[in-house]
C-alpha cells in the first residue's frame, strides 16, 4: 500500500483505518493458514521423496551386488 493512501485512509477517519487493520488482519490470519497448510504438504512430499530415494538407492545397491557376485 503506497504511503498516498494510506494517508488518504487516515485522512477518513478512525473507522476506515479500523476496517483497514482489521481487513489487513483477516488477510494474515488467511495467509498463515495457507502457511500451514502447505508446510504440511511439503513435508509430507518430502517423506514421499525420501522414501522413494531409499528404496531406488536399495535398489540400485542390490543390482550391483548382483553385478560383482555375476563376475
Amino acid at each position: 500500500m503506497s504511503e498516498g493512501k494510506i494517508i488518504e485512509i487516515y485522512n477518513k477517519g478512525i473507522s476506515e483505518v479500523i476496517d483497514v487493520i482489521k481487513t489487513l488482519s483477516n488477510q494474515i490470519k488467511e495467509q498463515n493458514s495457507q502457511i500451514e497448510s502447505l508446510t504440511s504438504r511439503v513435508k509430507s512430499l518430502e517423506n514421499q521423496v525420501s522414501k522413494i530415494v531409499i528404496i531406488v538407492v536399495s535398489r540400485h545397491r542390490q543390482m550391483d551386488l548382483k553385478r560383482k557376485l555375476k563376475v
